[in-house]
């Protein structure tokens, strides 16, 4: 499949689950955006996420949200996300990891 990406110049992979929700370089000039778990096992961080798309300046942001359970609701959760930044700008033609 990563031959397939990079043929396709494909940026970016979004891709779950994984027990910790984030973005990572998967090769150079490819990130991955993994969801966490949708499923409470205890272990797995409950999670899913917003991307922005600007067309005109080709690029995007993600927002991460996760499940807190002591408040029964949704939230905006930079923390439980590795990789991400409030308000960071990734483009969407080459990889932002230097």
């Amino acid at each position: 499949m990563l031959s397939l990406f990079q043929e396709k110049n494909v940026s970016v992979y979004l891709c779950g689950h994984s027990h910790q929700p984030g973005i990572r370089p998967l090769v150079e000039n490819i990130q991955e955006i993994v969801a966490g778990g949708f499923q409470e096992d205890g272990y797995a961080v409950l999670s899913f996420f917003i991307g922005i798309f600007d067309e005109k300046r080709g690029e995007y942001s993600v927002i991460p949200y996760t499940w807190h359970p002591g408040s029964m609701k949704w939230g905006e959760d930079y923390c439980a996300a590795w990789g991400m930044e409030k308000g960071r700008k990734y483009s969407a033609f080459h990889f932002p990891f230097a």
